[in-house]
């Protein structure tokens, strides 16, 4: 309960007694002169505790196997579109199931992945794809790409095939199908992230900025 990991500017953070810190150890890429100028998601194994994972704004996917003491970069096709921005999720009832919305500026990296073992290996999701997200880790009026999943159900907040706007999409079947919970030319604005209900299953909330 006291093991905590905390972002700041200069890098990743960790304390096991809930009271002291110390740096943990990765070969950060800097952008834009700061190591972690903006991470955008930081998550633990469903049951494994000292597997941890984070997407750091420009450089990708990162694991770490100590609890995240020590991080590094699994080589993997994903991982080297170039500038990868991404937003990631791990399934917190299945382990090493993750699932990553991620953007780059090559759109062939503009895609849903998803990993079966800890995101050492990723696939793209063929039954959905993610459109014109520009390059930008943030979108304009403060609209974030978002995922999240739970026992096989996945959600995400982006640009399918077809839409005029961003929508929220949900999948019941680990990504093979999809259906759209907002109109296509609904557009939602201020959306930070999305989070499926673990104890009714097919319910989504969305959360807003402001």
């Amino acid at each position: 309960p006291n093991d905590y990991i905390l972002q700041i500017q200069s890098g990743l953070f960790r304390t096991r007694d809930g009271k002291n810190f110390y740096q943990t150890n990765g070969t950060w890429a800097y952008y834009w002169g700061s190591a972690w100028w903006e991470l955008h998601s930081l998550t633990r194994d469903a049951q494994i505790p000292n597997l941890r994972y984070t997407m750091q704004f420009g450089s990708g996917f990162w694991r770490s196997d100590d609890g995240g003491d020590n991080w590094y970069r699994p080589i993997d096709p994903m991982n080297k579109f170039p500038n990868p921005y991404g937003v990631l999720a791990s399934d917190q009832a299945r382990s090493k199931n993750l699932w990553a919305l991620v953007w780059t500026v090559n759109v062939t990296g503009n895609a849903l992945w998803r990993s079966v073992d800890g995101g050492i290996t990723w696939n793209s999701v063929g039954s959905f794809s993610v459109t014109d997200l520009s390059g930008n880790h943030q979108l304009n009026g403060g609209i974030h790409p978002a995922v999240d999943a739970y026992d096989g159900q996945v959600a995400v907040f982006a640009k399918g095939v077809g839409d005029v706007g961003f929508g929220v999409w949900y999948s019941p079947d680990e990504g093979k199908s999809w259906q759209s919970l907002t109109n296509s030319s609904f557009h939602l604005a201020a959306v930070q992230s999305v989070t499926i209900d673990p104890r009714n299953r097919g319910r989504v909330y969305v959360a807003l900025n402001g």
